[in-house]
């Protein structure tokens, strides 16, 4: 919906389901290159165990999987992750899509430095 280049209309699907926006092509690149090391046949097979600990040093620190990892992003365990594509684009540019409930908020306070907030729940008071 995006593609019909109409700024109303954007500004409304931003506002019900967050913000999206277009790969930069080095972004793309990176997920070309990257798609072709993993489907090489000639390289050995990935450790799973490798991608478990990369996860926990990088993405876990704000995103849960299986129960472990941070709260600060979407929990990934219903993620399409068996999706090659889905993995390489959400990996190489996390920020392209971001859930209205994941949006950061910047708010300049009179009596203190500005402060971020990115609320994970919405309550009657916020």
């Amino acid at each position: 919906m995006r593609g019909l280049h109409q700024p109303d209309l954007t500004q409304e699907l931003e506002k019900v389901w967050g913000v999206s926006r277009e790969t930069p092509a080095d972004k793309l690149a990176a997920q070309a290159k990257y798609k072709a090391l993993i489907e090489n046949k000639s390289l050995p097979t990935p450790d799973p165990g490798h991608g478990r600990t990369l996860f926990t040093q990088t993405c876990g620190i704000c995103h849960t999987l299986f129960g472990s990892g941070g709260k600060i992003g979407p929990d990934l365990t219903g993620s399409n992750r068996a999706d090659l594509d889905y993995l390489l684009h959400n990996i190489t540019d996390p920020n392209a899509e971001i859930p209205n409930a994941y949006r950061t908020t910047l708010m300049e306070l009179k009596t203190a430095a500005p402060w971020s907030a990115s609320p994970t729940r919405r309550t009657r008071r916020s």
